[in-house]
């Protein structure tokens, strides 16, 4: 008859010793000595139902490495409360610059219709000025074909 042996540590499997042994004997183990956390156990190999228990026992020893493997979610950890004089400091640190910037950008703003109104203006001559010199070029170009034309009559 043959027999097989196993050595097991208890806190391998998060249960005492003695939860162990009790759940280890129902896969046909017998127990051989305890020492600690270490067990050493047992079991005959040729029993007619021996394949069932080592699937069974693999099936509880996956379970037990699925078990192992979970991690328990993390507890937040509670804000501290809120400090008046940092309130205070930030809202220094914030609004002052805040107002700087927006008083910044209200003069750039004002600077930039000032330039815009300017454009405008040139612009507008520009165009006029545009408009009078295409006006020039195109009665030179009339004036032309009129000399030419009337000419070749």
């Amino acid at each position: 008859m043959s027999k097989e042996s196993k050595i097991i540590y208890a806190s391998h499997f998060r249960k005492t010793p003695a939860e162990l042994i009790d759940d280890y004997e129902s896969f046909g183990w017998n127990l051989l000595s305890v020492n600690g956390e270490k067990i050493k156990l047992w079991r005959k190999a040729q029993t007619p139902f021996y394949t069932d228990l080592v699937k069974l026992e693999a099936e509880y020893e996956q379970k037990t490495e699925e078990l192992n493997a979970m991690v328990p979610p993390v507890m937040p950890q509670k804000p501290s409360p809120v400090n008046p004089l940092i309130c205070v400091v930030t809202f220094a640190c914030f609004v002052i610059p805040c107002a700087l910037y927006t008083g910044y950008k209200i003069y750039q703003n004002k600077q930039y219709n000032e330039a815009m109104e300017q454009y405008q203006a040139e612009w507008n001559e520009f165009s006029a000025r545009q408009s009078a010199v295409i006006s020039q070029i195109n009665q030179i170009v009339q004036d032309s074909r009129a000399t030419l034309f009337g000419k070749n009559n």
